[in-house]
């Protein structure tokens, strides 16, 4: 229980950093945030099922090569529902930002981080997948391990690049795609180099 308890403990403070320098943005800033970050988090409770796929079908799977297919058609899933939550979660903002407010101002700040929350919605769904893959294969301490180095490296984005840079929202949104890049390119990299039959770091 460990590993998952650190998994769980880093994700959250993740999400923590994000949200912390979302609070510092000006008023028409947070409430566009605040806006796009709604939709954007309804649609990424739609990649969880891909993670009890994993769970489920992985252990199921008798031989590593149906247990390789069954990776294959995982990822593959993850960028369909990746692309299609993301295009949603995209172009509400940018299209119908009228849904959530009258100002204009308002508007703007949203439609500058709509690309932003497709990729990181791209992102997500690829990590979700694998991680889901490294869950059923009882990976747990690479799992673990990979988050503190997400939750560190996250950090010295956030702190130094965005904050030093003064990017505002964008900034937000930008440590927001590069906390799922950290993490989609851990678990995708270890998936991969796991079922090639070498050894991952």
């Amino acid at each position: 229980m460990a590993p998952l308890g650190v998994t769980y403990v880093c994700k959250n403070i993740c999400y923590i950093l994000l949200q912390t320098a979302a609070a510092s943005l000006s008023l028409v800033q947070l409430a566009a945030h605040q806006a796009v970050f709604s939709v954007w988090n309804l649609l990424a409770f739609t990649t969880g099922p891909l993670e009890q796929t994993a769970l489920s079908y992985i252990p199921a799977a008798k031989t590593e090569r149906q247990q390789q297919s069954v990776m294959h058609m995982l990822l593959g899933l993850a960028g369909c529902v990746g692309l299609l939550c993301g295009l949603i979660a995209s172009s509400i903002p940018a299209l119908i930002p009228q849904l959530f407010t009258k100002d204009p101002a308002v508007w703007i700040h949203m439609g500058k981080v709509a690309p932003l929350a497709l990729l990181a919605m791209l992102l997500l769904a690829a990590d979700v997948g694998a991680t889901g893959v490294l869950l059923a294969k009882r990976d747990l301490t690479y799992v673990a391990r990979a988050y503190v180095v997400t939750l560190t490296t996250l950090w010295g984005y956030m702190a130094f690049v965005v904050s030093g840079c003064g990017w505002g929202l964008t900034g937000v949104w930008s440590g927001l795609v590069f906390f799922f890049g950290a993490r989609c390119i851990q678990s995708v990299s270890r998936v991969f180099w796991m079922f090639n039959g070498q050894d991952a770091p």
